[in-house]
C-alpha cells in the first residue's frame, strides 16, 4: 500500500501515516494514526483515541499520552472537538488548549474543522471511515485539519476551511500542501438516494466520476476525489495534493472502520502542530 508520496511508518513505537511533502518542513508536525499501538482492547483495540462507551476513559487517556509522547507534542496542547458532520470551522487559540483532553464533555462543541496559526497548539479530529484532511501553508505558517464524511464533503468543509485560511491569514491557495487521509474508499462506500442527490447538486459537472455504479446498479461515492476536486476548485495545485488511497473497510486490521464494524469501533486521530522556526 505504501508509495513514494505516503507511507506507514513506526515513530517512537506508534504506527502512523506519513506524507512526503510535509516531511520537508521542520517547523510543522502532523499525525494521522492507525488502529494499532495502544492499550485498548476488544472491538476498539488497540489505539482508540476517542472517548466512547466501548472503551474506558483510562485507556483513551493513556493512548493520548502515548501519542503525545511519541510525537514529542505537549499533552496539554491538544484540542478536541465534538464532531457533528457540519461545515463549522474554528480558529483555535492558546485559550482552547486541553479542550476535550480529559473528557468529551468539555470538548469544543459542534465543530468539524480547525485552522491554526499559533505555535504550540495541537487541534485534532477523529475518523473511522470519514476523511481526515490536513492543509499546510508553509509561507504564512498556517495549518488546518478537517473531518469530512459525506455530509461534510458535500458541504465543502475542506474548501471552506481553506478559504478561512485565506481570509484570516492571507494564505495563497497555490502555496498550500494538502493531504487526504485514509477513509472508506469508492470500492466499498455504497450510498443511497440522499447522498446521490446532494453530490449531483453540489458537483453537477463531476458527478459521473464521483459516483460509480457497481454490478448490482448500486452507487458508490468517492470521498477522496471529491475532496481533491474541491481543493483544486479553490486554487490548490493538483501536484500539491496527496491522497492516501487506503480503504478503511478493506483494512480493518490496521484502520478503524465504522461501517465494517457496524458502528462498534474506535477512532483514529489526525492533528497538526506548528513550531517556532
Amino acid at each position: 500500500m505504501n508509495n513514494k508520496d505516503w507511507w506507514f511508518e513506526k515513530i517512537n513505537g506508534i504506527s502512523l501515516i506519513r506524507f512526503s511533502h510535509f516531511e520537508k518542513h521542520s517547523n510543522f508536525k502532523y499525525f494521522v494514526t492507525t488502529r494499532n499501538s495502544g492499550l485498548s482492547t476488544g472491538q476498539v483495540s488497540s489505539f482508540n483515541l476517542g472517548y466512547m462507551d466501548l472503551d474506558s476513559s483510562e485507556n483513551v487517556f493513556e493512548n493520548r499520552k502515548i501519542l503525545a509522547k511519541a510525537m514529542e507534542i505537549p499533552l496539554n496542547s491538544f484540542v478536541f472537538t465534538r464532531q457533528t458532520h457540519s461545515d463549522n470551522i474554528m480558529k483555535v487559540e492558546t485559550r482552547d488548549k486541553q479542550s476535550g483532553l480529559y473528557s468529551k464533555e468539555n470538548a469544543i462543541e459542534d465543530n468539524d474543522g480547525f485552522i491554526v496559526s499559533e505555535t504550540g497548539i495541537c487541534p485534532v479530529v477523529m475518523t473511522a471511515d470519514c476523511v481526515p484532511v490536513i492543509l499546510f501553508d508553509p509561507v504564512n505558517k498556517v495549518a488546518g485539519v478537517f473531518h469530512a464524511g459525506w455530509r461534510g464533503t458535500v458541504k465543502l468543509i475542506v474548501q471552506k476551511g481553506l478559504l478561512k485560511m485565506v481570509n484570516e491569514f492571507g494564505t495563497d491557495p497555490s502555496e498550500v500542501l494538502a493531504s487526504v487521509g485514509p477513509s472508506i474508499g469508492p470500492c466499498c462506500y455504497e450510498v443511497g438516494d440522499e447522498v446521490i442527490l446532494e453530490v449531483k447538486n453540489v458537483f453537477p459537472e463531476n458527478n459521473n466520476e464521483l459516483l460509480r455504479c457497481n454490478d448490482n446498479g448500486k452507487s458508490h461515492f468517492d470521498l477522496w476525489k471529491t475532496n481533491k476536486i474541491q481543493l483544486i476548485m479553490a486554487g490548490v495545485k493538483e501536484k500539491n495534493i496527496i491522497i492516501c488511497d487506503t480503504c478503511t473497510y478493506h483494512n480493518p486490521d490496521i484502520l478503524f472502520s465504522w461501517r465494517y464494524s457496524a458502528g462498534k469501533t474506535g477512532r483514529m486521530a489526525a492533528g497538526v502542530f506548528l513550531l517556532n522556526s
